[in-house]
């Protein structure tokens, strides 16, 4: 964290520091307020062993007008579990914050729904929810909370996807496009799905070609895979795409393994996975 971090999203103004003041005494202070701005900044209550960094640490002391507070001290201050909740509720009551209730976790999972069919990856999800959750000042869960939403969502926009190709060119030429995609590579030591997503060359406008124009991905074990739908993930990959190398040994076996698929005319592979 830098000077500018601390000026920018974690600097006290009058008005909290009246209310730090007014609520603790002189040796609680610091750290009540370093609650306070960690929660505005972040959306989430600070751990009690999460390190402070110096440069906050020294901010905050100077902006109270305290004594210098070394992160010992503010560790063993917060070994006593109750001192921590009571600083986390004040901060929240201060800020306005409140949890997540059944009828917002429905809300941002209808959003998330919405967001996977333009989602490249489950982290583009996450960080939808986050953003959405502060925007309405409710507390952030934790991360692998956010990660189910996000890989429920996003899992079931690949899976009806799955169906939509399926239906368009039948389970035999799918079977026979997924056992291709996951074999040995003789140009390589990996898969062809693996090759597949190497470039030629560095990406760039002059380089990049249509997939199924890209004497490489001819033959997809004898497959043609043509299809004539519009998949806004397209527009995902474009923005993002990953060079991720896809856990053959957990994929290859799968009978219900999803279709890699060339969508055209993007330029690049779109791996329902």
């Amino acid at each position: 964290m830098s000077e500018l971090d601390v000026q920018q999203f974690f600097s006290l103004s009058k008005d909290d520091i009246s209310a730090v003041c007014e609520r603790f005494r002189d040796d609680r202070r610091v750290a009540a307020a370093i609650q306070l701005l960690f929660l505005r900044a972040s959306g989430r209550p600070m751990d009690r062993f999460a390190a402070v960094p110096k440069v906050l640490l020294r901010s905050v002391c100077e902006a109270l007008g305290s004594p210098s507070v070394s992160i010992a001290s503010l560790r063993s201050l917060y070994e006593r579990r109750q001192t921590l909740y009571e600083h986390q509720a004040w901060a929240r009551t201060y800020l306005g914050l409140g949890d997540l209730d059944e009828v917002q976790l429905q809300k941002i999972e209808q959003v998330l729904a919405v967001a996977a069919l333009e989602a490249a990856h489950p982290d583009d999800l996450v960080r939808t929810a986050r953003i959405w959750l502060y925007g309405r000042r409710i507390i952030i869960p934790g991360s692998r909370r956010i990660a189910d939403w996000a890989r429920k969502a996003f899992d079931a926009t690949e899976a009806a996807m799955a169906a939509t190709i399926e239906a368009a060119i039948g389970k035999a030429t799918l079977r026979q496009a997924i056992d291709w995609a996951y074999a040995p590579s003789p140009a390589t030591s990996g898969s062809h799905l693996e090759w597949l997503k190497t470039p030629p060359q560095r990406h760039a406008p002059s380089t990049t070609v249509d997939p199924g124009e890209d004497p490489r991905s001819q033959g997809l074990g004898g497959a043609q895979l043509g299809i004539g739908f519009h998949c806004p993930k397209q527009a995902a990959g474009l923005r993002g795409a990953r060079p991720d190398a896809p856990a053959i040994d957990d994929r290859a076996s799968n009978s219900d393994a999803r279709p890699l698929v060339i969508v055209r005319p993007a330029p690049f592979l779109l791996e329902l996975a």
